[in-house]
């Protein structure tokens, strides 16, 4: 289970440099396709919504296998799809 510290302040985040980020890019489960996508999420919506989006991309973890989650990533990444919301 990855581990981070509570980040104190109203409705903000840290990810970059954080404790879980650090841990999650050390047993491999934040891969170099994850940080692609985190960059050009964060092109197409800015930096705050594009951690917001990240953070949601990874959530996705609880109910899909790591493999499921870095194929879909992939998959996003090749159609332009920044965001874990379906395409309407």
């Amino acid at each position: 289970m990855i581990r981070h510290e509570r980040f104190g302040g109203r409705n903000g985040c840290r990810l970059p440099g954080s404790t879980a980020s650090e841990q999650a890019r050390s047993t491999r489960r934040f891969t170099p396709v994850h940080d692609k996508w985190w960059a050009a999420a964060k092109v197409a919506h800015g930096d705050a919504a594009g951690i917001r989006a990240l953070i949601e991309m990874l959530l996705l973890g609880r109910h899909m296998d790591h493999e499921q989650v870095g194929a879909g990533l992939v998959a996003a990444y090749q159609r332009g799809l920044f965001s874990v919301a379906a395409p309407g």
